[in-house]
This record gives structure tokens, sequence and C-alpha cells, in this order.
């Protein structure tokens, strides 16, 4: 099997730049593309600062020219928010290389638009698109300095077609053995623990996300009685994922699955890991948190609800309600689904 020697990392964020200095200890060449000129030239000028589970001073190649950043790749990984996916994919058409492997860390329905964005030019290039379960790096920007908190110990990635996913697990090993493969992209966008964790507890904590207050996320924010809402959430996702025949996994078992102490209860699995209730809360309401995880998260559940018939009142209430907090629509952004596409996508 060929060694992976050149990655194209797309974005610039914190988990990319973790990302990019695990891929270098490993004597990856590395290639980071971002849209901002600026962000791209302090990279070029100063290099980046990282602590942590990987530890250095870092100079990757970066650049703004997406054509010239993909023209090597063996892999591209995908790195951005869910909201660049549509337009990332939109640039890539006419720049991917016959072979490559795209990669897109993590999902949020990020394979599904790739496929929807590539039309034919996936199939003729004889590309593999792959999405994650989740992100394999916690990462956080201190003193100057990007600092990994942590790297999972495993994560479920898929491929389209899902035939693939064995195939591209397996070409992807030498760089990311914590790949383990899932039913299909559906089952990785669907199965991912975030949204169902992440918006329940921002709501909750408006007030301090507006206000700027320090806290944290997962401490004294994470309640029992919000955590209860949590999983109400997503007890709805699960029951969703199973009309969509996807077989769930809850909240509680994927956190299990990422760790390696496993835990009775979704609130001890939070509350008895450090990199979780050492994690700061946002302090503002532009963050992922609302723009990502609302569109790209809960969402798609309320749309994949109302298409298979399954009640998703708990999350349809946190749609509302953020709708009213912020003045928009909270579901405007999210995919449309079509049913024709999502049997292509689950199909082997």
């Amino acid at each position: 099997m060929q060694r992976i020697e050149t990655v194209t990392i797309i974005g610039l964020g914190r988990t990319a730049r973790a990302a990019a200095a695990y891929l270098m200890d490993k004597g990856v060449h590395v290639t980071m593309w971002g849209r901002s000129r600026d962000r791209v030239n302090e990279i070029q000028e100063h290099g980046m600062e990282i602590t942590g589970c990987c530890m250095g001073h870092y100079c990757p190649e970066t650049t703004d020219d997406l054509a010239q950043g993909l023209e090597h790749a063996q892999l591209v990984l995908v790195m951005t928010l869910a909201s660049g996916h549509r337009d990332v994919a939109r640039q890539m058409k006419g720049c991917l290389r016959p072979g490559q492997d795209i990669l897109i860390f993590n999902g949020n329905w990020g394979a599904y638009e790739f496929y929807q964005e590539l039309g034919n030019v996936w199939k003729s290039h004889q590309i593999t698109i792959g999405e994650t379960g989740s992100m394999l790096f916690l990462a956080d920007y201190a003193e100057g300095a990007c600092h990994v908190k942590s790297i999972k110990k495993e994560i479920g990635a898929a491929a389209v077609p899902a035939s693939e996913t064995s195939a591209m697990c397996g070409r992807l090993k030498q760089l990311f053995p914590q790949l383990v493969p899932e039913e299909n992209v559906i089952s990785t966008s669907i199965n991912s623990s975030n949204p169902v964790m992440h918006v329940p507890v921002t709501l909750f904590n408006i007030t301090r996300m507006e206000n700027g207050e320090d806290y944290s996320f997962y401490g004294d924010a994470a309640t029992k009685k919000v955590l209860g809402v949590v999983e109400k959430a997503d007890r709805e996702r699960c029951d969703v994922a199973r009309a969509a025949g996807v077989n769930p996994k809850s909240c509680l078992e994927i956190i299990n699955s990422f760790w390696p102490n496993k835990y009775d209860t979704l609130f001890e699995a939070i509350k008895n890991n450090q990199a979780y209730v050492s994690g700061k809360g946002p302090r503002t309401i532009k963050h992922r948190y609302l723009e990502e995880d609302i569109p790209f998260g809960i969402a798609p559940i309320a749309r994949l609800g109302r298409m298979f018939g399954v009640a998703t009142p708990c999350i349809d209430v946190l749609l509302d309600a953020f709708g009213v907090l912020l003045d928009v629509d909270a579901a405007k952004d999210a995919p449309c689904f079509s049913a024709g596409i999502l049997q292509e996508l689950s199909k082997d």
C-alpha cells in the first residue's frame, strides 16, 4: 500500500493546526490552505507554536491559492466550520487530482454536501469522499500557542460510497489508526454527540456567553438538569437515526468510545473527564456552538424527523428558542435532504 507523504489541510484554525503538528511529527509534508491572507502570512512568517500532546515550533507550507495547495496532495483534510463545506467543495471542484482522498473532520453532513457539489467529478477522478463522526483533537489557544489538550483513542469514519469505507480507513491507518469504520456517512453525521451536547448547554448559559463571563462549559454550566435536556434531545436523535436506517449510538456510548475510562451515566462521563471539565465556555454568542451545531447539527435531525415521520419536540423547542433569541431562522442553512441521495449514500 502506497505511503501517504503529502497532506493538504483546508483551514487554519486550532484543530487544523493541531492536525498539522500531529502529521508533521509523523514525517508528513503538510500544506495548509486558508482564505485569509493575513492568517496565511502569519504562519508563513512566524510558524506555529504548539503545546500539549504535540510540542514544538512548526512551519508548514501555507497558501491562499487552492489550486497550488491541492496540486501534490495525496490526502485532503477539510477542517473548516460546517458552514464552509459547501463553498469549499465548489472551489475544490476544478482543482482536484485523480486518486485523491478527501476526509472531512468532522462531518456534520460534509460528505453529503461534497457529494452534491462535486457532481460526477469524484467518480471520474476516482476520488474518495470521507468524513469522521467527531473531531480527533481537542485544542485551544493559550498564551500565544495552540494547546492540544488531548487526542481521542478512536473516532468513527465512513466513505462515499459506503463500500469504500474499509479501504479508505486502511489507506489512512498509517496516519490515523484511530479511525473506526462506520456504516456510512449518514451514520457518521447523525451519530455525532456534539450538537445535542453543545446546543442545550449553550441555551441555558446564553447570558454567560453574551456577558463574556469566565466559566467551564462542561463544569458548572452542565448541571444535572441541563444534561437531562441533552439526554431528551439525544433520544430523539436516536429515534431519527433508526428511522433513517442507521444503528443509533447514544451520547454516552459515543463519549465512552473516545476515552479509556467507561462510565454508566452521561453526567459521570462528563464530570470525570478532565479534557471536558477544563474546557472554557464561549464568551460570545458568535460561536460555532450556535453557528455550526444548530444549522448543521440539530436542524438536520429535525428535518430528517419530518421526512421520516418521527417527532422531535425537544429539538424543535431548542430550534424555536434560538430563533427567538437570535432573531434568525435557525434552520435556514441546514442541508436540504433528498431521499434519493440518502439512499445512494447509505447503500454498499
